[in-house]
């Protein structure tokens, strides 16, 4: 049950391919209709993991959102991500704006949500929310090839850059600093970040 799920599910053969390699390698005889009802009777076994890894992302301290296209049956969808420290959850919707969102955040979350610049997670509830910075430093890299002369863009960009790259060496440096230290270099870049731009 579990071999087949996976060939179908993770490495997308077809039905029929596993049909042919359970009977003719593994000398295993499965029909195309022993392998879907196979997958319901796993998926039953298997969906109050899914809804309890669903209730643990809600309640995390910090959680990564993102979507991607994903064809199913020919169809566009969307495969959502959620992923904590601790867990990742997915998740196949056919829309990409709030109605999927709402099925996923049915309640207020108390951590950070951490996502790109897509509209629809704005209007997630929690108690704080940070940007995606390769999102950003691409977006800003796009802004300074068109108007990198601006007066008011220079003032702006080169800090945000500057605290971008300082908090990459921060991360690195993190294991091998005493922890007091480390929370103080913290507080110092996010000092940094409330006043940017405030030179111009």
């Amino acid at each position: 049950m579990v071999l087949s799920t996976m060939l179908h599910f993770l490495q997308g053969l077809t039905i029929s391919q596993i049909v042919d390699t359970f009977n003719f390698y593994l000398r295993m005889k499965v029909t195309p209709g022993g392998l879907v009802q196979m997958w319901h009777r796993l998926a039953d076994s298997l969906f109050a993991w899914y809804e309890q890894i669903h209730r643990e992302s809600l309640g995390s301290a910090k959680l990564h959102a993102d979507e991607t296209g994903l064809r199913v049956s020919g169809k566009t969808h969307w495969l959502w991500c959620f992923a904590s420290d601790d867990s990742v959850f997915y998740m196949i919707d056919r829309s990409r704006g709030s109605p999927a969102i709402q099925k996923f955040f049915t309640e207020a979350i108390e951590g950070t949500l951490i996502t790109e610049f897509w509209s629809p997670y704005d209007a997630v509830v929690c108690a704080d929310k940070q940007k995606c910075w390769p999102h950003l430093s691409r977006d800003a890299a796009a802004v300074s090839e068109k108007h990198e002369d601006h007066p008011e863009w220079k003032p702006f960009s080169r800090p945000l850059v500057g605290a971008f790259r300082d908090a990459k060496k921060l991360h690195a440096q993190k294991p091998m600093m005493a922890e007091s230290d480390h929370h103080v270099a913290v507080i110092r870049l996010e000092g940094r970040l409330a006043n940017l731009g405030g030179e111009s």
